[in-house]
């Protein structure tokens, strides 16, 4: 059955969307959850108070209002108000990070003050004036101990339009409030409900996953006792027998419809496994983050967690629609320069090799600058500045630049090897001292089956010089050598009319151009007379002609009787 090339193109690029996909996932889960792992740690510099330090939340995101920037003061993940900051011209600089700390430093002494032992209904929250500030102070009703939480400035009472004093007595009955209200969350009777609700939500998400386990256990069972069940129209084992009858021809479809039809099956249990395993993943996730939401201490970190996880499952799932959209493009792309190259015989059979070596890379194209766009939409989702990942990489990010350095030599030689279509899939070349078939190519590197079946993976950055052997035609170069005292001008007639003949075989005709492109001697010595013949053939071709021929001129050669030494 012969197979056109821009099905195979298809079948390629599909093929290297199966394998890319779980990569691409991997790439873009790993990346963005070391990109929020360090944005709980950017907003604050190394010079910051280590109590604020200590006290911050995952993420603290500061909005813009016309001149004034502005960010929300939290406790036990509530809003309680917001509080205001001048706008930097340095985008990613100190101002930014002055307001982030200014809101650490708030959230921080609230905490402070909740952990003090201080009786509920003793608690006082009011206005007092440091200086020429004015600041909200916490304690007792005695005024024995009082702590300073905040200073309230003039920009605060801009962004919310009033004035001062009244700002800040309505800031100090919203934290009298939220304090008691997080004093009666911690109290014995709503911790045992915390922890019951917790035990609760826990059994239910352990329920769910092992229901979840179980499933793809049973779909491979209910997949193997439908093979079992099914009759395969044709045996493996009775394949060679059933060829060889005459109706071999129904044999072989009906062979191929049951394998095609397995493969199918247990391509859709592969996705069917891959579609629950990612289902397990979202219910531990989410689940951890309502066991969090749970008790007032990790409210923020529960509600941090379910942010970053949609934002992640929005990226991942863009990312991978718009990778889908651009393999199909680019199928669309190869089909169609496959479908016209058909039309012209001298080019059809480079560019139907060429189009699976183009679809793998620019699908591994796709992959990368998915993955970087990905990681960039994250980064300004988690408002992480590029200098605070540098500083916390560290020498780890030396070691990185220097692997990339390489990574980026591979890429760029690889970039001008493919589209110069210096070689491609099933080329014979010669590279790095490496001899061998082109088994694969990635941007990177190139897999080469060397003699006796070895695999020899070569970076494109150590490539130099390619010798391809057969790249648009090939040639079969022959040395014969004869005796000395052998007639040479007979001996040459004979390898002409041998070469002639093959010409002119229907079975060798389509693969060789040229009969004798060169013929003559090459080398005479004590020995014998050495006979040069070159004959074209077409790519790949020439080691099969070589052998053809060799074999027809010894049989001429014996009934001529000249004596090859």
């Amino acid at each position: 059955m012969h197979t056109h090339p821009g099905d195979l193109v298809t079948r390629h690029l599909q093929t290297c969307g199966r394998l890319k996909t779980p990569s691409l996932i991997w790439g873009l889960l790993a990346s963005l959850c070391l990109l929020s792992l360090t944005s709980c740690s950017a907003p604050f510099a190394d010079d910051a108070p280590a109590l604020t330090r200590l006290s911050i939340r995952p993420t603290i995101d500061v909005y813009q209002q016309g001149g004034i920037e502005y960010g929300e003061v939290r406790l036990d993940g509530h809003v309680l108000f917001q509080v205001a900051g001048s706008v930097s011209s340095d985008k990613g600089g100190t101002e930014q990070s002055t307001l982030r700390l200014r809101i650490g430093s708030i959230e921080s002494n609230l905490d402070r003050v909740l952990n003090q032992q201080i009786d509920p209904d003793k608690l006082y929250v009011g206005v007092a004036s440091l200086g020429r500030q004015t600041v909200i102070q916490a304690g007792t009703q005695s005024h024995s101990t009082q702590e300073i939480l905040l200073t309230v400035t003039e920009l605060d009472a801009q962004l919310m339009q009033q004035k001062i004093p009244f700002l800040a007595q309505n800031w100090a009955g919203t934290i009298q409030r939220a304090l008691q209200r997080a004093w009666v969350a911690r109290s014995p009777a709503a911790r045992q409900q915390q922890v019951l609700q917790a035990a609760g939500t826990l059994g239910a998400i352990v329920a769910t996953s092992l229901g979840l386990s179980t499933f793809p256990r049973w779909l491979y069972r209910l997949f193997k006792r439908r093979k079992q069940q099914s009759h395969p129209l044709l045996p493996a084992d009775d394949v060679p027998d059933r060829l060889a009858t005459p109706d071999g021809d129904a044999a072989k479809i009906a062979w191929d419809f049951e394998q095609t039809s397995a493969l199918k099956q247990r391509q859709r249990l592969n996705s069917w496994r891959r579609v629950l395993w990612f289902a397990q993943l979202a219910i531990w996730v989410y689940g951890s983050a309502l066991l969090l939401l749970i008790f007032p201490e990790t409210n923020i970190w529960g509600r941090a967690l379910i942010a970053f996880a949609l934002r992640l499952t929005i990226i991942v799932f863009s990312m991978l629609l718009v990778a889908q959209i651009c393999r199909f493009l680019i199928n669309q792309w190869l089909n169609s320069w496959v479908e016209a190259a058909s039309l012209e015989p001298n080019e059809a059979q480079r560019i139907a090799l060429r189009a699976p070596t183009l679809a793998g890379v620019l699908e591994e194209i796709i992959s990368v600058a998915v993955l970087i766009i990905g990681i960039i939409l994250l980064t300004d989702l988690q408002q992480t500045p590029v200098q605070s990942i540098l500083a916390s990489v560290g020498l780890l990010g030396v070691a990185i630049g220097i692997v990339f350095q390489n990574l980026f030599r591979d890429w760029v030689n690889g970039l001008f090897i493919i589209f110069g279509d210096q070689y491609a899939v099933g080329d014979t070349v010669n590279i790095a001292g490496v001899d061998g078939l082109v088994e694969s190519m990635s941007l990177r590197s190139t897999n080469i089956r060397g003699p006796g079946g070895s695999l020899n993976t070569v970076p494109h950055g150590q490539i130099t010089t390619v010798k391809n052997l057969t790249k648009d035609w090939s040639r079969a170069d022959l040395t014969v050598q004869i005796a000395k005292d052998a007639d040479v001008t007979h001996a040459m007639q004979v390898m002409q009319q041998v070469a002639d003949e093959m010409a002119h075989d229907p079975d060798w005709q389509p693969k060789i151009l040229e009969p004798t492109n060169r013929l003559g001697v090459s080398q005479i010595s004590a020995t014998g007379t050495q006979i040069l013949v070159w004959i074209k053939t077409t790519r790949a071709d020439q080691w099969e002609v070589e052998h053809e021929f060799r074999h027809r001129l010894k049989l001429a050669f014996d009934e001529q009787g000249i004596q090859m030494t």
